[in-house]
């Protein structure tokens, strides 16, 4: 047995006794005007439990983890704080929320802060919003190893910018600003994994001084994204002569639309910075779908909407595909799926602030935290008083315990 999936062995063990005693033997019909949810849609029939089962080996402990969290959001089970009021006595039982990746509603709150974040932390300057594309033979390889090969799709979208950059400038060493985001899927769903990127307009040179970089060649961009990512990808997967073949025929493919297959679409004049942070964050800590795009559910699969050249589209998805879906927007635990570079990274962040505004406010995680806690308080709902927490109920390491204020 694999140790890193301990969790999904033990949960198909149980599974396995539920068949035996005859609880999936009828099908549920799907409800009339029930609500089109993505945890309805997981547990109606048992559909995330059935699909387990028939991909055991596919599925993470991590991602298991992440799906069951999802499900109880919100619930008893998941824990909480009891308030007191200390005007009329109420108590109030409020829940843990799942915090998790794939909860609409978690995920909602998540996106919206962090998109915010996001704009605030940004330099006063024009930004660029690049997207680098894959062929859909990539994106095969690129699902045999995501935590590996991912890094090279960060790393080869990263040096394409600098190349940009180098052939502009030469030895001025100018650093722009970077703040990549991967996605994995895209809007029909479909395993589609590309990099969206935000790069600031030019860059600071190590005396401090801002070069403006307005131009950018597509072909030229476009086939230094190309050459990095099939160079980092044909050495990470050496091993294999079938992968090797496959990315030595992407070298000299000839496509229809008349590109290289390794698209980068860049969208200048970024007004909305507000809009883009949130069309970003939504990928960030939230589902590959919202759940208003969802239009509902049968024993077909899953009906939704998408839009795609400014053109809307409804399309099918089975129930496999749409859970598979779900977990591959989750990736390996300890994986980061936004990345900062050159001046937006940890090492230039302060510095460039410092010599673009004269000051930095950039908050430390101390600050950041205080800021959350500072309105975190609840009123009561009969009298209108402050309620103080009185005790929480948590679930650590399999036991339930209590602590008492």
């Amino acid at each position: 047995m694999d140790l890193d999936n301990v969790l999904v062995h033990e949960y198909c063990v149980e599974l396995a006794e539920d068949i035996s005693s005859g609880v999936w033997d009828e099908p549920s019909p799907v409800p009339d005007g029930s609500p089109c949810r993505i945890d309805t849609i997981l547990t109606h029939d048992h559909t995330f439990d059935r699909y387990l089962l028939a991909h055991r080996d596919e599925v993470s402990d991590h991602q298991l983890s992440s799906v069951l969290a999802m499900l109880r959001c919100a619930s008893d089970s998941c824990g909480g704080i009891t308030y007191h009021c200390v005007e009329c006595g109420e108590t109030e039982f409020v829940p843990f929320r799942c915090h998790g990746r794939l909860c609409p509603r978690c995920g909602k709150r998540y996106a919206e802060r962090w998109g915010r974040a996001l704009v605030s932390c940004m330099l006063p300057a024009e930004h660029r919003h690049l997207i680098f594309t894959l062929t859909p033979a990539v994106w095969e390889l690129v699902a045999t190893d995501v935590g590996r090969l991912v890094e090279d799709l960060f790393g080869a979208a990263r040096r394409a910018v600098e190349r940009m950059f180098e052939d502009r400038f030469g030895k001025l060493k100018v650093r722009p600003g970077i703040i990549a985001v991967i996605h994995f899927t895209g809007r029909d769903m479909k395993w589609n994994p590309h990099i969206h990127m935000i790069v600031t307009e030019g860059g600071l040179t190590p005396r401090g001084g801002w070069k403006k970089h307005a131009y950018w060649p597509y072909m030229k961009m476009s086939a230094y994204w190309k050459y990095e990512v099939l160079g980092r990808l044909r050495f990470h997967l050496r091993a294999s002569v079938d992968a090797k073949a496959a990315i030595d025929r992407q070298w000299t493919m000839s496509f229809k639309d008349g590109t290289n297959g390794y698209v980068v679409k860049h969208y200048r004049d970024l007004g909305d910075m507000e809009g883009l942070g949130s069309y970003l964050a939504r990928y960030v800590r939230h589902p590959p779908i919202g759940e208003s795009r969802i239009l509902g559910y049968d024993e077909e699969g899953v009906r939704i909407r998408y839009e795609w050249d400014n053109e809307v589209h409804e399309t099918t998805v089975t129930t496999e595909d749409f859970v598979r879906s779900l977990l591959s927007n989750i990736p390996p635990k300890g994986f980061h799926v936004v990345r900062w570079y050159g001046l937006y990274s940890p090492t230039y962040r302060r510095w460039a602030r410092w010599m673009m505004c004269g000051i930095s406010t950039v908050p430390t995680r101390l600050e950041a935290y205080i800021n959350v806690l500072s309105g975190d308080e609840k009123m009561c709902l009969d009298c209108g008083g402050v309620m103080e927490p009185m005790a929480m109920e948590y679930v650590r390491n399999g036991r339930w315990e209590l602590i008492l204020f």
